[in-house]
């Protein structure tokens, strides 16, 4: 089993960051948003609509406006 990965300093993290805003972090910060949504983290999903990748779709769109 692999080992947790673990961020040990600003240059990790800022690498993380750099390809959380490419195409392949995509997905990811789509999931997290579904997430943020449905547990009506508001601030959550701003900054991942503003500073990052995301596909949304109708149906999300659609839900997210009836569970406001």
């Amino acid at each position: 089993m692999q080992e947790p990965y673990e961020i040990i300093d600003l240059e990790q993290l800022t690498e993380l960051k750099y390809l959380l805003k490419k195409r392949f972090g995509q997905a990811f910060c789509t999931n997290v948003l579904r997430v943020a949504l449905n547990h009506k983290e508001e601030m959550v999903a701003s900054n991942l609509i503003a500073y990052y990748k995301v596909e949304l779709d109708d149906k999300m769109i659609i839900r997210a406006l009836k569970t406001n």
